[in-house]
């Protein structure tokens, strides 16, 4: 028997279609999943479900997914209906949040209510944009997973940092996920005459909690940066993207203490997931000649992606610091 979610079309809205349909504690829970990872595929939401609940039905969850669709709660980037014409074959639904979704988060859960029309935010996602997007979510979920197998820690994502830990100016930053760096003249090829002000923007900003330990003494926080191997390593001029000032910028927010002030974060290491190891060696070659009387070696951490991701145990995958000393991720 054909059910009213099989009915419905996949990319053109049609709440009229579920008059009857109302919005359960799980449907909430996937709600929350989107908006904490921003895009999502099918496949990310119905792992992390199934986590919490192996009882969980893929299929149950899959019409849940259509239903809030097309009742606004979720939206699907148009820019996808490509892998869904006649013969081109079809990959797992992309998800981002719908106006109603947000409404809901903000209402129930203290998530940021933004200005931006989500509908229209579905329809202009570039293929760029949501490809870097899922390969942050790829990490993210597969470090839940491992959170979930591991069976004492816990995910610590950004919404929870805003409600526990930041401080009431972040809170009521239109714009908290980002803060300002002075950059001065310290040594090097990027030095300029003056300091001057960058932004530092990660892509991910979140925590990991280990609950065998004291409180206070148990969390650990991280910003993420995800390399998809187009970015320059180096540029002489600062004022051009390169993963050579995105170190800079975390060296001076170590040292000016901004993962204090703008967070309440007590500590942080910035983790960059780039596609291969040979690039993890280009990016340690710089950092040598330009950054290492800026950036303490430990506080940043690079592995490749495919490793990583394909580990069989994702906690005990080598990482390697600016200096290219090894750690795991929980040292």
């Amino acid at each position: 028997m054909t059910t009213v979610a099989e009915r419905l079309p996949r990319f053109e809205r049609r709440r009229r279609d579920i008059p009857n349909f109302e919005v359960t504690p799980r449907d909430e829970e996937i709600v929350r999943i989107v908006g904490r990872h921003r895009f999502a595929r099918s496949h990310h939401i119905v792992d992390l479900l199934m986590a919490a609940d192996p009882t969980t039905s893929e299929q149950q969850v899959k019409r849940r997914l259509q239903l809030l669709f097309h009742g606004d709660y979720l939206s699907r980037p148009k820019v996808q209906v490509e892998s869904y014409r006649a013969g081109s074959g079809s990959k797992p639904m992309v998800y981002i949040l719908g106006n109603r979704g947000i409404d809901l988060l903000a209402a129930k859960y203290g998530f940021r209510r933004s200005s931006a029309d989500w509908t229209t935010k579905a329809r202009t996602a570039t293929r760029g944009t949501i490809d870097h997007a899922l390969e942050v979510t790829d990490f993210m979920v597969s470090l839940a997973l491992a959170c979930k197998r591991h069976g004492r820690l816990d995910v610590m994502y950004f919404d929870e940092i805003m409600r526990e830990l930041a401080p009431a100016e972040t809170r009521r930053n239109p714009n908290p996920y980002f803060w300002p760096v002075s950059v001065r003249p310290i040594t090097g090829r990027w030095q300029g005459r003056a300091a001057k002000t960058f932004y530092a923007i990660p892509d991910k900003i979140f925590g990991i909690r280990n609950l065998e330990l004291p409180e206070g003494q148990n969390r650990k926080f991280f910003f993420l940066e995800a390399d998809r191997g187009t970015m320059p390593v180096v540029r002489p001029d600062l004022d051009k993207s390169s993963l050579l000032r995105k170190l800079i910028l975390y060296g001076f927010t170590h040292i000016d203490r901004l993962h204090e002030r703008y967070y309440g974060l007590p500590h942080f290491r910035v983790l960059t997931v780039v596609p291969t190891r040979q690039r993890v060696g280009t990016i340690l070659a710089a950092h040598q000649q330009h950054t290492a009387k800026l950036v303490p070696a430990p506080l940043c951490l690079f592995t490749d992606r495919r490793g990583l991701l394909d580990a069989e145990e994702f906690f005990a995958y080598p990482w390697l610091d600016a200096a290219g000393e090894p750690h795991r991720l929980l040292d």
